[in-house]
């Protein structure tokens, strides 16, 4: 902080570091703060994506108009700029503006048809609209890309009893109680691994190996109950056991990094609400 706010005193057309400096004021909750340093970055070296970040800001504040005009400056700036269509889709639905905001989804999605928080956009205001089929489309396609996506399921069980499909309904509703059993046991099973790695650094092995255990029975496709199991193990001069379970370990890594490999990371930002 101390550095940054150096680098700027020296050289006030820093863009970068008037920035960084705006991240860092909205992570403490200053966002007054962040916009005043993002509003001196644009002054120094205009580009979409700082529009677009003083958007967010601005959204934060409730200046749902500047936050609207910072989102169609990006996309000005970049056309082809799918959050900045998204969130001012967002920022047009907070002002009730739901036309203007299921045109700025559908663009959306046109530029990013793989991002599934909006295509969960879409499908929402597609059924604030009454548009049920094509809501019920969007939501299936968000819960394809992003089969964890509870919201989305919720939704779309929703929408399809209002259609009067019944047995889909309930099968979205079984599948979302599934998701959330499934959160809470992963939950309960990281406890118990941080429970089971304090019992190990005081060598008291015995309630480590019964932590790792009752981990790995809560969620058994957890790679690091396993690894600190080898480790227990190992410690504890199993060594045929150990190599089985860093076996196990490594296994349920290699299927989670398939799993994971090559989605790119995607910007956080607010959803439509019901």
């Amino acid at each position: 902080m101390k550095e940054l706010h150096t680098a700027v005193k020296l050289n006030p057309a820093n863009a970068a570091a008037h920035r960084l400096l705006a991240r860092i004021y909205v992570e403490q909750s200053d966002l007054l703060g962040g916009e005043a340093e993002l509003r001196r970055a644009l002054a120094s070296k205009p580009s979409a994506e700082v529009h677009f970040e003083l958007g967010l800001v601005e959204g934060q504040i409730g200046n749902l108009d500047a936050a609207a005009a910072q989102f169609r400056s990006a996309i000005r700036m970049n056309p082809g700029y799918a959050p900045a269509h998204s969130m001012l889709g967002i920022t047009e639905h907070r002002q009730g503006d739901h036309i203007s905001a299921l045109n700025e989804f559908r663009k959306a999605v046109e530029l990013d048809p793989k991002d599934p928080e909006t295509q969960y956009n879409l499908g929402m205001e597609l059924k604030a609209g009454g548009d049920l089929v094509g809501a019920i489309a969007a939501l299936r396609e968000a819960i394809e890309l992003k089969p964890d996506l509870e919201k989305a399921r919720y939704n779309l069980s929703i929408v399809l009893r209002a259609q009067g499909q019944a047995g889909p309904a309930q099968k979205e509703m079984e599948d979302l109680k599934g998701l959330q059993e499934f959160r809470a046991r992963l939950a309960q099973a990281k406890l118990l691994i941080i429970q089971g790695v304090e019992a190990l650094k005081k060598e008291q092995f015995a309630n480590a190996l019964e932590m790792f255990q009752k981990a790995i029975q809560q969620s058994p496709e957890l790679p690091t109950g396993h690894y600190y199991l080898g480790i227990t193990l190992e410690r504890t001069g199993d060594i045929a056991s150990a190599v089985r379970a860093y076996e196990k370990a490594i296994e349920l890594a290699k299927e989670a990094l398939k799993t994971y490999k090559g989605i790119p990371p995607r910007p956080r930002y607010p959803e439509v609400k019901p």
